[in-house]
């Protein structure tokens, strides 16, 4: 493609849906506080727009991590008052 072409279009973000757990793999007991939550999300976020995460399946976990805590905040804030 050429500058005559005009921009190169962005590429659409993946969605970020939960992905079950991969055969024989364990879940882990965990509790963490909002700004941990919050602080894992942001370093997540961060590896993937700096172009540091590039493989699909390893793009694929993240979203599926950010899509956890997205739906775990969700229903922290149903419950609060």
């Amino acid at each position: 493609m050429t500058a005559e072409d005009g921009p190169v279009p962005a590429k659409p973000a993946p969605e970020a849906v939960a992905l079950p757990p991969a055969l024989g793999e364990t879940t882990l007991p965990l509790t963490l506080t909002l700004s941990e939550v919050g602080a894992i999300s942001a370093s997540l976020q961060t590896c993937v727009h700096s172009g540091w995460v590039r493989q699909p399946s390893d793009l694929n976990v993240i979203n599926s991590v950010l899509r956890k805590i997205h739906d775990a905040k969700l229903e922290l804030a149903k419950e609060l008052p």
